[in-house]
């Protein structure tokens, strides 16, 4: 069994503190496919056929918000995932999904340290997506959900010795 791969990656994510308002976006399209034909659990896979597993497509979109002299930023992501075939044949495959999150971040000084807090919240809209898929699964039990709607609080402390 032999594979190939190709990958391409475009990244506009050009860091600039000035920017009120900034829209970062990645891309990545990537074709991974069998080079020869070969039998898998007596079945056929045929030559050129997807590799399981990987989705051929990703893309995201991170618009950001960050006011002048204020001490936070809030954000707002997109994220498109595309189809995920589940089996060598190609015959089974987990949809493409999109999620959105949303994020506040707070910064201030705390004496000879900064604090960052986050409040976020991951798969704004509760889309049903699926998460994983379980690449040739022998009882067909491929897929694996994605998390519904969550919420994450965090606080980072980072003090500067130099």
């Amino acid at each position: 069994m032999v594979t190939t791969q190709m990958e391409v990656e475009l990244i506009d994510g050009e860091q600039n503190p000035a920017r009120t308002v900034a829209l970062d976006t990645a891309a990545t399209w990537t074709t991974a496919h069998y080079q020869d034909a070969f039998s898998s659990s007596g079945q056929a896979v045929a030559s050129g056929s997807n590799l399981p597993g990987l989705p051929q497509r990703q893309v995201q979109a991170d618009l950001v918000w960050r006011p002048a002299a204020q001490p936070w930023h809030a954000g707002l992501t997109w994220r498109h995932v595309g189809r995920i075939y589940a089996n060598d044949i190609n015959s089974v495959w987990a949809p493409a999904s999109n999620t959105w999150s949303t994020r506040m971040v707070w910064t201030a000084p705390v004496g000879d340290w900064r604090m960052d807090a986050l409040a976020r919240i991951d798969n704004l809209l509760n889309a049903r997506n699926i998460g994983s898929v379980i690449v040739n699964e022998s009882q067909g039990r491929y897929y694996e959900p994605a998390p519904g709607r969550s919420a994450t609080l965090g606080m980072n402390l980072t003090r500067s010795f130099l």
